[in-house]
């Protein structure tokens, strides 16, 4: 979400979707337009932030990644690049579950994030060789809640 605002600030016109669909809601989102059974311009909400909007996941479907890996997911994406400068979307970690290979399949790159201490190196390395394997172009990598240099010092 802090990328998305950061690029809103920009004057980006951006899309963030919650793409992790195991973790829905009682609105209708992402797996309902998958399904569908909803259409894209009632699920997307405005955001605090000028410039921000949102997709929540949805309503869990009863099996996620055979939602995600149906026609649908490229199709919606290649609309959402007509309509949004930028289109993240947060999946679910990429160690758990195939949901998030499925979705970077479909987009034109991803940015690997791992949280401080809660990623092993060797988790990490994984997560890596999966995504080349994929053929998915690797964007970059953000290490969250990692100490900063003010928090480490004494004063």
């Amino acid at each position: 979400l802090q990328l998305g605002r950061g690029l809103a600030v920009l004057g980006k016109k951006v899309l963030v979707i919650r793409g992790d669909l195991r973790r829905g809601t009682d609105s209708i989102g992402l797996s309902q337009i998958l399904a569908g059974s909803a259409d894209l311009s009632d699920c997307i909400r405005p955001a605090k932030h000028p410039g921000l909007f949102m997709l929540p996941p949805g309503k869990q479907p009863e099996d996620p990644a055979e939602l995600l890996s149906g026609d649908a997911l490229p199709g919606l994406l290649e609309e959402l690049r007509q309509e949004y400068d930028w289109v993240l979307i947060d999946t679910p970690p990429l160690s758990q579950r195939i949901d998030g290979m499925i979705i970077s399949a479909c987009c034109d790159g991803a940015l690997l994030v791992l949280r401080q201490g809660a990623v092993s190196l060797p988790d990490a390395r994984r997560c890596l060789s999966r995504l080349k394997r994929s053929g998915t172009r690797l964007l970059g990598a953000v290490l969250t809640h990692a100490p900063t240099p003010m928090e480490d010092s004494n004063l």
